[in-house]
C-alpha cells in the first residue's frame, strides 16, 4: 500500500518501463491534442537502475478555441490512485498562500487500461531553481527555499486534502523493499553483507518509532527540481506525491538527493554541506508555526529521525544511483553521518 497516490518503491516490482514505447505513445496522442514539441529531448523519471515510469517534453499545446500555450506535455505510466489534475484542484480550493502556486492543468487525458498510460498537459512555468543541483548551494540559496517550505508548510497547506490509506506501510517493510531493489542492481556488490546488516538493524529501531499513526499529510517530494522561483512566487512539482508520511519528511527529502547529486565533489565540501543543510533545516523548522504548533520543541525528535532515515535510505540503496566510482567515497562521509546522527537517540 503506498503512502499516497503513487509509490515508485511499489511500481518498480510492476515492471512498468515506457522506455520502448515513447514514440508510440506520441504518435496516439498526437491524434488526440494539438501538441506540437519544441524538440526531442525527453525527460524521465526512472525506477532506481531501470524502468521508465513516466516522461515529458516541453512543447506548444493548442486548446480546442485555437488558443496557443507553451507547455509540458507529461505520459504517466503507472496508475496513480488520484490523478494529477484533481490533486492539483483540490490543493488549490484549500490554499491560503499568495506566494505558493501549483501549474496550472491545460488538458488531461484519463488512465486508459487499453493505451496503459494517461496524460497531462501543463502551462508552462518559466521558473528557475532556488538552489542549482550539482553544485555547492550558498547560504543565502538555503535559506531562501527553506523560507518556501515554511510558506508551504504555515499558509498553502491547511489540511489533509486526500484520503489517508489503510494499512499504512511499515516504515522497516519500505526498507526491505528497497533492499530487494538494491539486491536486483548490478551494483550491488559496493554494499557489504556487514553493512547490510547494521543498515538492517538501524531500521528496525527507526521503524519502531515511526507508527503509522504519526504519520502526517504532506508533500513527499520537495526535491530542489521541485520548489522553483519565478518572480516572488514559490512554484512546487511532482504534485503526484501529496500523501502522507512520517513527521517532517516533507523538510529532509530534498536534503539526501541534493547530497547525492555532490557525489563529484572532494569530500570537504560535500561534509561542508551537509552541515550547512542540517543547520538550516533545523533553523526553519524552529521558525515554523506549524512545527511550534504541532510539535513544540519535540519537533527535534522528528527531524534527527528524518536525517537518520534518509542517511538509511541513501546507504540502502540510493547511493548506487551515483557514479560508481564515486560510490566508496560517499559511503564514507553517508556511514559517518549516521553514526553520528543515530548517538542523539
Amino acid at each position: 500500500m503506498p503512502y499516497g497516490t503513487i509509490s515508485p518503491t511499489e511500481d518498480f516490482f510492476k515492471n512498468i518501463d515506457l522506455s520502448g514505447r515513447k514514440e508510440k505513445i506520441l504518435k496516439q496522442i498526437a491524434e488526440r491534442i494539438d501538441f506540437k514539441p519544441d524538440n526531442k529531448q525527453i525527460w524521465e523519471s526512472r525506477y532506481w537502475h531501470k524502468g521508465v515510469g513516466a516522461f515529458n517534453l516541453s512543447g506548444t499545446f493548442t486548446d480546442k478555441n485555437g488558443k496557443k500555450y507553451k507547455a509540458i506535455l507529461k505520459v504517466q505510466g503507472s496508475k496513480p490512485k488520484i490523478s494529477e489534475p484533481e490533486i492539483i484542484e483540490k490543493f488549490n480550493q484549500q490554499n491560503k498562500s499568495k506566494l505558493i502556486k501549483l501549474p496550472r492543468v491545460l488538458f488531461s487525458l484519463p488512465w486508459s487500461d487499453k493505451l496503459g498510460f494517461e496524460v497531462y498537459v501543463f502551462e508552462k512555468v518559466e521558473a528557475n531553481f532556488i538552489i542549482k543541483p550539482h553544485e555547492p548551494a550558498s547560504k543565502e540559496s538555503l535559506e531562501e527555499f527553506f523560507q518556501a517550505y515554511r510558506e508551504y508548510k504555515d499558509r498553502a497547506l491547511q489540511k489533509p486534502f486526500l484520503p489517508k490509506p489503510k494499512n499504512l506501510p511499515s516504515y522497516i517493510e519500505k526498507f526491505k523493499k528497497w533492499r530487494t531493489i538494491r539486491l536486483d542492481n548490478p551494483l550491488k556488490s559496493y554494499i557489504t553483507p556487514e553493512e547490510d546488516k547494521k543498515l538492517l538493524k538501524f531500521a528496525e529501531f527507526i521503524s519502531k518509532i515511526l507508527q503509522e499513526k504519526t504519520f502526517e499529510f504532506q508533500h513527499g517530494h520537495l526535491s530542489v527540481y521541485d520548489i522553483k522561483k519565478k518572480g516572488e512566487k514559490y512554484y512546487l512539482f511532482s504534485n503526484l506525491f501529496w500523501g502522507y508520511y512520517y513527521p517532517l519528511y516533507d523538510s529532509i527529502f530534498a536534503f539526501e538527493w541534493f547530497i547525492l547529486g555532490l557525489a563529484h565533489l572532494p569530500s570537504k565540501t560535500i561534509e561542508k554541506q551537509i552541515d550547512l543543510w542540517l543547520t538550516t533545516i533545523k533553523d526553519a523548522l524552529q521558525k515554523s508555526q506549524y512545527v511550534k504548533k504541532t510539535y513544540g520543541k519535540k519537533f527535534l525528535k522528528y527531524h534527527y529521525i528524518g536525517i537518520v532515515e534518509r542517511l538509511i535510505a541513501g546507504l540502502n540503496l540510493d547511493i548506487l544511483c551515483v557514479k560508481k566510482e564515486n560510490i566508496p567515497k560517499m559511503k564514507k562521509i553517508l556511514w559517518r553521518q549516521l553514526e553520528k546522527h543515530i548517538k542523539k537517540f
